[in-house]
């Protein structure tokens, strides 16, 4: 008897444990089948029945830990990726999620090290060493970005509101709030489908939404949405539903699509749902279209074969009568992992959604500007655009500082929310290279001055690729200036608005300087052709003459860093009227620039006719040089000494007033003063006279008794000078 019971207890134990492993089997194969459904909410509880009675199962851990990562839940995700981790049966696929996970999570140290171990794994995937980088440079990341100032919405619900654009006088947006149009759920988020909302400013100056009119919200998910730049056609991403009936995919899938719909002015609401896109397919997603401000390229996200990763971002071109092939915008944009949500702004710029290009966690917002070479170096957006979780969905006004993005962050109203914001700055960025080899120029130094004003403001210097960033005022004229020790300097004049923008520069090493001269009569005002121009390079003793052309000009080249000496002359067929010589020194040391402009003026003198020399003034009854006369006698010293023959008649003159006899004698000292002091600087005194001729030659009829104005006593009062040989 004691045999017997035994043998049933065996017996009943085998039965009872083969029930339990067929009972296991077939939870796992029913959550498997949610999902494959999406149905994430009911493969989790299924899951957590496993998990309840058996901690180690590794495909209930494994399927826990995807269903958590879909559904927008890192804290649980990452709960069972260690899990998974610890267990030793981490797919190299867990490994990153993990990471990610503890990303989202704030746990960076950690993160880092699971990146690294994937990046072991698989070195193939170009995101870990850049996500990486983006840890090794966290407080850059997580510094604050004077271009944004948050703003809140009253429109955000206990649901997904996300992906605002602007219409008129309001926003668009997607959300899944429950609305009376669709009385169904969505197994992936537990809540109703999406739909299409327009939110528009009321007398309260905030926005209270409605579903959008027409043919734009159906039993299945619609949006988001994009328009045409005159707001009269919308570029609608929807399940693959038209005419009542989704299509499925070869996988049992309902993919996404961009349908387009026309604006009925007469009817109010949007009509002729049409399917025109050669890019669209039931075998792949296409959706989150963004349209430039022309009108002539479209942007969007896909999953369609040949991409660079989940999801990339590509663009097709409005050919006249019909959109062209989609074109990858290419590995500077994509990534192994998912690109999404494109904004074009009105400049061409480039905002989009990332989670594969290094940022905080999650899906980060960034940049990339436009240029004639393609789109520039991606530009993370920095806080606090961006959060520990998914950003995204962001647009901006047109010459306004306004914009809306989207996020999941932390003390949201619902699952994703709608934020506004303020842009304060605007950003400057672009690639320095050396225009020889191409290659970039570390180190380079970029500066900008508000126009008017001679103090740098913002400053910037370029990385080991090349790129800088540089914020700077919106609205304003400024000057941005390139400089990098051996190379020339580049300057150009900007506007900025409120879009970034893209500014590469290829710098020239220092070498040959062009001299452009230009020669002019300093009477007409005339070109001078012909004027002879003797080199001396004082730096090395090397001389060279040459010769305007027919316009009175002449471009040389000269070397860096040396000291020039210039003779300007020009000959005349006439002994009596000749061009006065000129010199100019020109110094190319420590000079970063490509060219030097300078322009001269020769003066045609005559023999015998005297030349006023302006401002030379005395004290009462005095004939010492004043200073401010110094300035003009100065300019005759010039000519003395450019013209080294030359010799002249120094001439004082007074008015009628005062006896004559003193008049004479004043002159004369005065005369005999200036002469000193051109003497005194070097000009020897035989090629000099001084003559005081008191009121002898008078410039007008203001003689002895005649009555004059100050005016006309001052005309008198006057210093010449007289050539008397060339």
């Amino acid at each position: 008897m004691h045999r017997i019971t035994y043998f049933l207890s065996v017996v009943l134990l085998l039965i009872s444990t083969h029930s339990e492993v067929q009972a296991q089997k077939l939870y796992l194969k029913r959550a498997s089948t949610y999902m494959e459904q999406f149905d994430f909410q009911n493969a989790i509880d299924i899951y957590n029945i496993v998990i309840k009675k058996h901690p180690e199962n590794t495909e209930a851990i494994s399927g826990l830990a995807k269903a958590y990562r879909l559904t927008g839940e890192p804290k649980k995700a990452e709960i069972y990726y260690a899990k998974l981790h610890e267990s030793g049966n981490a797919t190299p696929e867990d490994v990153f999620y993990y990471a990610q996970a503890l990303q989202s999570n704030k746990k960076y140290g950690i993160a880092k090290e699971q990146f690294k171990l994937y990046n072991e794994l698989v070195p193939a995937d170009k995101r870990a060493p850049e996500i990486i980088m983006g840890l090794n440079n966290l407080d850059e990341l997580k510094s604050d970005n004077p271009l944004f100032q948050l703003d809140s919405l009253t429109i955000n619900s206990k649901a997904s509101d996300f992906a605002p654009t602007y219409f008129r006088e309001g926003i668009v947006f997607s959300s899944n709030r429950n609305s009376k149009l669709i009385d169904r759920t969505d197994v992936w988020t537990g809540f109703s489908f999406l739909n299409v909302y327009h939110a528009s400013i009321n007398d309260e100056g905030k926005l209270s939404e409605e579903l959008l009119k027409g043919k734009v919200n159906n039993v299945y998910h619609d949006g988001p949405v994009a328009f045409s730049p005159d707001h009269a056609i919308m570029y609608l991403t929807r399940s693959n539903y038209l005419k009542k009936k989704a299509t499925s995919s070869s996988d049992n899938t309902v993919k996404l699509k961009i349908y387009r719909l026309e604006y009925s002015p007469s009817k109010n609401k949007w009509v002729d749902i049409k399917d025109p896109f050669p890019f669209n397919s039931s075998e792949y997603s296409v959706g989150h279209a963004s349209v430039s401000s022309d009108g002539n390229f479209l942007y969007f996200m896909s999953d369609m074969p040949g991409g660079y990763g989940e999801t990339d971002l590509y663009r097709s071109e409005w050919n006249g009568s019909e959109w062209a092939e989609a074109e990858n915008l290419g590995p500077q944009i994509n990534t192994p992992g998912r690109e999404m949500f494109p904004f074009i702004d009105e400049a061409g710029n480039l905002y989009f959604s990332s989670d594969g290009h290094m940022g905080l966690g999650g899906l980060d917002l960034y940049y990339s500007g436009v240029s004639k070479e393609g789109f520039s170096r991606v530009v993370h957006l920095g806080t606090p655009l961006n959060s520990n979780r998914d950003d995204f969905g962001i647009t901006m006004a047109n010459d306004s500082p306004e914009g809306y993005f989207s996020s999941n962050r932390s003390g949201g109203v619902g699952k994703d929310d709608i934020y506004g914001f303020t842009r304060n700055k605007v950003i400057i960025s672009g690639i320095i290279e050396d225009f020889t080899t191409g290659g970039p120029i570390a180190g380079a130094e970029i500066s900008l001055l508000r126009k008017g004003e001679s103090e740098t403001y913002a400053q910037a210097f370029t990385n080991d690729d090349g790129s800088y960033i540089l914020i700077a005022d919106p609205d304003t004229e400024q000057q941005i200036e390139f400089f990098k020790t051996g190379y020339f300097i580049e300057q150009m004049d900007i506007k900025t608005k409120y879009e970034p923008i893209t500014i590469n520069k290829k710098l020239k090493r220092r070498g040959l300087i062009d001299l452009n001269i230009g020669v002019t009569d300093k009477e007409t005002g005339e070109a001078i052709p012909k004027v002879k121009i003797a080199f001396a390079n004082i730096t090395d003793g090397t001389k060279d003459t040459v010769y305007t052309d027919e316009m009175g000009k002449l471009n040389y080249r000269l070397l860096p860093d040396k000291e020039y000496e210039l003779m300007l002359s020009k000959d005349t067929d006439s002994e009596d009227e000749q061009y006065i010589q000129v010199s100019g020194q020109i110094s190319t040391v420590d000079y970063f620039f490509e060219t030097i402009n300078k322009d001269f003026e020769l003066e045609l003198l005559k023999l015998e006719v005297p030349i006023v020399l302006e401002d030379i003034f005395y004290d009462f009854d005095k004939w010492n040089i004043r200073k401010d006369a110094e300035e003009e006698l100065g300019r005759l010293l010039k000519i003395l000494e450019d013209n080294p023959s030359m010799e002249i008649e120094l001439s004082s003159h007074a008015d009628s007033r005062g006896e004559d006899e003193y008049n004479l004698y004043l002159t004369a000292k005065r005369a005999t003063a200036a002469v000193s002091w051109l003497t005194q600087r070097g000009i020897k005194p035989y090629r000099m006279i001084a003559v005081g001729y008191g009121e002898e030659k008078l410039v007008n009829n203001c003689s002895n008794g005649v009555p004059c104005t100050a005016e006309q006593h001052q005309q008198n009062r006057r210093t010449e000078f007289t050539i008397l040989k060339f």
